[in-house]
């Protein structure tokens, strides 16, 4: 009975499976929480995850919050000062350009062996 059981035609992969989802939860627990630092975390998991040490780290990285950047400030200007299209006295613009030529006349098509070409 047990050499039946040795000798199964179909290896089972599940208890392997397991140990590699347990192996790398740091890694998919740092990518749910969407860390900025997923890709380290994964590093430190794959090359010293083995000693337990590294995996713990990586668990603990893996749960800490990230730190980001203060929220940018916002400055208020008095909008008296800057009204639109108003300028200082001492700031002059640049002259238009002048518009481009206009054709009148729509542009006559030339047939060369059935094929109508249009010249702009």
């Amino acid at each position: 009975m047990h050499t039946a059981l040795l000798a199964s035609s179909e290896p089972d992969f599940t208890g392997v499976l397991i140990l590699l989802a347990l192996y790398f939860a740091p890694t998919s627990v740092a990518m749910m929480r969407r860390k900025a630092n997923t890709a380290a975390i994964f590093v430190l998991n794959l090359l010293l995850g083995w000693t337990g040490i590294g995996w713990i780290v990586a668990v603990i990285w893996a749960l800490t919050v990230d730190h980001h950047a203060a929220p940018p400030q916002v400055i208020v200007v008095a909008p008296e000062r800057y009204q639109a299209n108003t300028y200082p006295p001492e700031v002059t613009l640049p002259p238009a350009a002048p518009a481009p030529p206009q054709r009148l006349e729509p542009p006559s098509p030339e047939t060369k062996e059935g094929v109508r070409y249009y010249w702009r």
